[in-house]
């Protein structure tokens, strides 16, 4: 029985509240792609390649969602690690740079539909995890645009 109450023989108890499965340790998986991430960088140096990480542009509910779950800590660590470790292959050498795009950004608040509008489409999402093309074009602008950051869609990463 779904419960709001549980019946035994003679008298309602009020059901405990659900339990929360705990958050799983991701710091394994997070170091893991860390040092993937460093070795492809240390790669593209050896070879002269550049290259450019880029964090998508996820829609505001999207942040919110990991927010509200308990992550935005978790996530937030992650961002930092991902630019120190380019920050110290730039430092060796590397041609990389980085686009945080996961962030506060104009296009991040785009107003979503109301529940049950099947007719009005958003410009740049899909929905709060993926964008359109209109946005990813945006984001190669940004890209080719390396030397002139003024006119960036989105805000540099800095170290």
């Amino acid at each position: 029985m779904s419960c709001s109450h549980k019946r035994t023989r003679t008298t309602l108890r009020p059901c405990a509240a659900p339990r929360r499965a705990p958050h799983p340790d991701l710091t394994a998986t997070r170091n893991a792609a860390l040092n993937t991430t460093q070795a492809l960088l240390t790669l593209a140096r050896t070879h002269g390649m550049e290259i450019v990480v880029v964090l998508p542009p996820y829609h505001a509910r999207y942040l919110a969602l990991i927010r509200d779950a308990g992550r935005a800590a978790e996530f937030t660590a992650w961002k930092a690690a991902l630019k120190s470790l380019v920050a110290d292959a730039r430092a060796q050498g590397s041609r990389v740079r980085l686009i945080d795009a996961a962030t506060s950004h104009a296009y991040a608040n785009e107003p979503v539909p109301a529940r049950g509008d099947h007719t009005t489409q958003m410009q740049y999402y899909w929905e709060s995890g993926h964008f359109k093309k209109a946005l990813g074009d945006l984001l190669i602008g940004d890209i080719v645009r390396a030397n002139n950051p003024g006119a960036a869609n989105f805000p540099p990463a800095t170290d």
